[in-house]
């Protein structure tokens, strides 16, 4: 795999993002991953790496970055989790949980990129 931390330029200053994707030319298609509130760290990238090995271009980024850039997402909440079960280094960290939650990722990912480009309305 092929990763780099990039210095991104925001309104609110300036951020590091972690980007990592397969190795090759690709293309492969971008996914976002949102940290959480720990903030970036080594799980945030262990998570992104796990995403990229199915072949996809990851970034970390701020929701209102996306937000502001109109991209898409969903949210889904998985009862009797405490939120950030996904993140092997907190102690709410479930095992079960995170696996779900990673293939219920990749399952969504896969059937969204079998139809092909988003695009934009226009404005």
């Amino acid at each position: 795999m092929i990763e780099k931390e990039i210095r991104v330029q925001t309104t609110d200053g300036e951020m590091t993002t972690f980007a990592v994707h397969p190795d090759g030319e690709g293309p492969f298609p971008v996914a976002v991953v949102f940290m959480d509130g720990v903030g970036y760290r080594e799980q945030v990238k262990a998570n992104a790496r796990r995403f990229a090995g199915d072949g996809y271009h990851l970034v970390d980024q701020f929701r209102e970055e996306l937000r502001r850039n109109r991209g898409r997402g969903v949210v889904e909440r998985m009862p009797g989790v405490a939120h950030g079960f996904a993140m092997a280094d907190l102690p709410v960290y479930n095992r079960d949980a995170a696996e779900r939650h990673f293939e219920r990722t990749l399952d969504l990912w896969r059937r969204k990129r079998s139809m092909g480009p988003i695009t934009q309305p226009p404005d």
